[in-house]
């Protein structure tokens, strides 16, 4: 129990609304336990920690306060998320059984278990992005000092906001969190590589808040082809569950049916991914040409005549 934030049933159902009080609490620790530590991986140990002490202080501030209710509430619904997944069937010493009522109940369909365990996950991504969102509104514990919010700072895109501005992705502090070193990885080639040997600089000046006019002509350029080289990357390499539903909501579109094959869903989720990476390359192309603009061998002359039917001679 000294591992726990939420400490028993009565707690986990005001905290989550789908937790009936009457509910075996022990069986949902070791949720509670994981969940606890796969949140420290994202808003860092220390502000874990934090909230322990939280849980023990008898008068806290009202920003403690809801510190502490945010923090439990992610852990909360994540854990409850989990122990739905794991509890369809019952499981006794000679196996698995489905316990139901047969008079009184019926058993729920899949495609009802499959809405309800996505509108679980998204309560719980939801009330992530809200807790990401308070500690950095608030900088609980030195929340934006810590080493994964300096290394941010190295990033064109630095932060959730500015990654909206350049592509929708519902303000998510989570799903920004868990794309960061896909940001990076593409400014590490792509950008890096149409900068070719400025790079360093053009960073550099970036971070120092030193960009010139030339520029500024630049960086709209930069971010929209790194946010949208990243949305494709994270399609290719995350599941559905992991992305904002502004993406997914995109995708399924493209889908039109229900009844649609896994092979054909795979397809669109491919066409999705060819658009963005077009989209991204003409924004790298539109890069290159203005830094060519801006370069002293750019010269307007044309290297080709305009073929003008009216201007043709011959000499003899």
């Amino acid at each position: 129990m000294e591992k726990l934030l939420i400490k028993d049933g009565k707690t986990l159902a005001k905290l989550t609304g789908s937790w009936y009080e009457n509910n075996l609490f022990s069986r949902i620790e070791t949720d509670l336990e994981n969940e606890t530590f796969e949140l420290g991986k994202i808003i860092g140990q220390n502000i874990i920690d934090h909230a322990f002490t939280l849980l023990e202080n008898s008068n806290p501030n009202d920003t403690e306060k809801e510190t502490l209710r945010l923090i439990q509430v992610s852990i909360g619904l994540m854990a409850v998320y989990r122990y739905f997944q794991s509890n369809l069937v019952s499981h006794e010493g000679n196996g698995r059984k489905m316990k139901i009522d047969s008079q009184n109940e019926k058993m729920a369909w899949e495609w009802m278990i499959e809405r309800d365990d996505n509108s679980h996950l998204l309560k719980a991504q939801r009330a992530q992005d809200r807790l990401i969102e308070h500690l950095g509104k608030n900088d609980v514990e030195g929340f934006n000092e810590s080493e994964e919010r300096k290394d941010l700072k190295s990033l064109f895109l630095n932060n959730t906001r500015k990654f909206e501005y350049y592509f929708p992705i519902d303000l998510s502090g989570r799903f920004y969190h868990v794309v960061s070193p896909l940001i990076r990885e593409i400014q590490d080639t792509y950008i890096a590589d149409a900068f070719e040997d400025d790079y360093l600089a053009f960073l550099g000046r970036f971070q120092k808040d030193q960009l010139n006019e030339a520029d500024k002509l630049l960086i709209g350029f930069v971010c929209r082809a790194e946010a949208l080289y990243t949305i494709a990357l994270a399609c290719r390499r995350f599941s559905l569950t992991v992305l904002p539903q502004t993406v997914v909501k995109k995708i399924k579109a493209a889908i039109q049916t229900t009844e649609a094959t896994k092979e054909a869903a795979a397809k669109e989720i491919d066409r999705y991914i060819y658009e963005l990476e077009k989209d991204a390359c003409e924004h790298l192309n539109k890069l290159k040409r203005q830094r060519y603009k801006s370069s002293p061998e750019y010269t307007k002359r044309t290297l080709l005549p305009k073929n003008d039917p009216r201007q043709k001679f011959a000499r003899t």
